[in-house]
C-alpha cells in the first residue's frame, strides 16, 4: 500500500514536469508556426534565391536545412512529452486501480478477522460461563465433601466416647 502510494506520488511529479516541458514546447512551437504563416514557404525560397553565388546559396540551403530540422525536432520533442504524459497519466491510473483494488481486498481481510475475533469472543465466553459453572459445581461438591466428613468426624468421635465409657462401665 505504501509503495503503491509512493509510486503514485512520482507519477504525479513527472507527470506535473512532462506538462511543465509540454507547455513550454507548446508556446516555443506556437511562436515558430506564426512566424512561418506569416512569412510562409516563400521566406525558405527568398533566402534561398536571394544568394549572390553558389558559396553562399550553399550556405542558406545548409542554413534552411538546418531551421527544418530545427522545426522537425521541435514537433519530435513535442510529440515524445505528449507520450510520456499519456504513458504517465495510463500509469497512474493503474496504479489508482491498484491501489483501490487493494484497499478493498485488505477491508475484506479486515472484516474478515473481525468476524473470526467476533466468534473467537463468543466462543471464548462461552468457555467462561462453562468454566464458572463448573468451578462453582466444584466448589459446591467440595462444600457437601467437607460437611459429610465433619459429620463423619463428628460421629466417629461420638462412637468412641460411647465405646470408651462402655469399657469403663463393663470394667
Amino acid at each position: 500500500l505504501k509503495k503503491t502510494k509512493k509510486e503514485i506520488r512520482i507519477l504525479k511529479k513527472e507527470k506535473k514536469a512532462a506538462e511543465s516541458k509540454k507547455e513550454i514546447q507548446y508556446d516555443s512551437m506556437l511562436e515558430r508556426i506564426k512566424y512561418v504563416y506569416e512569412n510562409g514557404d516563400q521566406g525558405y525560397w527568398e533566402v534561398l534565391l536571394g544568394a549572390d553565388s553558389l558559396s553562399e546559396f550553399l550556405n542558406r540551403a545548409e542554413y534552411v536545412s538546418k531551421v527544418s530540422s530545427y522545426d522537425r525536432n521541435l514537433l519530435k520533442e513535442y510529440q515524445k512529452t505528449c507520450d510520456t504524459i499519456t504513458t504517465a497519466q495510463n500509469r497512474l491510473e493503474i496504479d489508482l486501480a491498484d491501489l483501490t483494488t487493494l484497499r478493498k481486498s485488505l477491508k475484506l481481510k479486515k472484516d474478515s478477522m473481525n468476524t473470526i475475533m467476533d466468534k473467537k469472543t463468543d466462543e471464548l465466553q462461552k468457555y467462561q460461563v462453562s468454566i464458572d459453572q463448573k468451578s462453582s459445581s466444584v466448589k459446591n461438591t467440595d462444600n457437601l465433601l467437607a460437611g459429610s466428613t465433619v459429620r463423619s468426624f463428628d460421629g466417629g468421635t461420638e462412637k468412641a466416647k460411647r465405646e470408651r465409657r462402655g469399657c469403663t462401665q463393663n470394667g
